[in-house]
């Protein structure tokens, strides 16, 4: 098996190096172009524009933003926060395992299987011949908005998106959802930008392409992956890496061919959601009886999480 260290391509750069004896990394990394968009800017993409009088508008005629402008030292915080908040969410949650040895550390010595560490890394461009491989126009609408009101969106075709001053902010959303046969009021947790840099490794919405509602998820667990409205991270999406992998090695013989990679979530997580339907169950006691079990205020939901002093809330800074 040879190795190639360093590859490009349109969609993203990668690099794969040996960071142990036992261990390889495999870093993505982008050039990311974020523009500046004020109330005086003109554009026109797919799905909106704007002629400079202070509103961005639907290409549907739907819905216009009234927006401001970015204070100075606003955007520059954006800008070192957008790489940040990338790098330490996507970045290091995936690890390739082989199926069998396939790395020779040194001359003489018996092949290991070694692991893969997934990586992200970010370079954030200001200028168009620095060669981005994607762009996001970022806007800060008028505090009279609210978030809800706009629809942040990433078109991996295009390589290009609209992002919010507020998308790199940790959030909660209410939606109707359905837990077994009923349905409940639930309330997720998410990191928007996560969600379009998601388009951008070129995943779809849990259910699908539609930005229908359906899309974004039916159940607990559809709604709580990251391509639907929460923050949960799934095997599945350790396949950009997998597909990245295919062109660094290069198959040489009949095993070497046999060598798969299977990308799996590297070490626990935490899937920040709350039902307000949820009916705590008392456990039953050695005696037989229903008592009541103390549950400490600061632990709400099934899944344990400390949602009141938030001591898990995803890294955004």
């Amino acid at each position: 098996m040879n190795i190639l260290f360093s590859q490009r391509s349109s969609r993203w750069d990668s690099l794969l190096f040996p960071i142990e004896d036992n261990r390889f990394e495999l870093t993505l990394q982008f050039r990311v172009r974020l523009i500046r968009i004020e109330p005086t800017s003109h554009f026109m993409d797919p799905g909106t524009y704007m002629n400079g009088d202070g509103f961005l508008r639907y290409l549907d005629g739907h819905r216009t933003i009234k927006l401001e402008s970015w204070a100075d030292l606003e955007w520059e915080t954006y800008k070192r926060d957008f790489k940040s908040v990338i790098e330490r969410n996507w970045g290091d949650r995936f690890v390739l395992i082989p199926n069998k040895p396939w790395y020779t550390p040194r001359a003489g010595s018996a092949p290991i299987p070694a692991p893969i560490k997934c990586s992200i890394a970010i370079q954030v461009v200001d200028f168009a011949d620095q060669n981005p491989h994607f762009k996001f126009r970022c806007i800060h609408f008028h505090p009279d908005i609210q978030q809800s009101n706009f629809q942040s969106y990433a078109s991996w075709y295009y390589g290009l998106g609209i992002i919010t001053h507020e998308d790199l902010q940790f959030y909660w959303r209410l939606k109707a959802t359905k837990v077994g046969k009923q349905q409940h009021q639930v309330e997720f947790g998410q990191i928007l930008v996560l969600h379009e840099f998601g388009h951008i490794l070129g995943f779809d919405h849990v259910n699908g392409e539609s930005n229908e509602d359906w899309a974004y998820g039916v159940t607990v667990d559809q709604k709580a992956d990251t391509m639907g409205i929460g923050y949960h991270f799934a095997n599945r999406h350790a396949e950009p890496w997998e597909r990245t992998l295919k062109r660094h090695l290069v198959r040489e013989n009949r095993y070497d061919n046999t060598v798969k990679f299977i990308g799996q979530t590297n070490g626990p997580q935490i899937i920040p959601y709350w039902d307000n339907n949820w009916e705590f169950t008392p456990t039953p006691s050695a005696s037989g009886s229903n008592q009541p079990v103390p549950i400490d205020d600061a632990v709400r939901g099934p899944a344990g999480v400390i949602w009141g002093h938030m001591a898990n809330r995803p890294i955004t800074e």
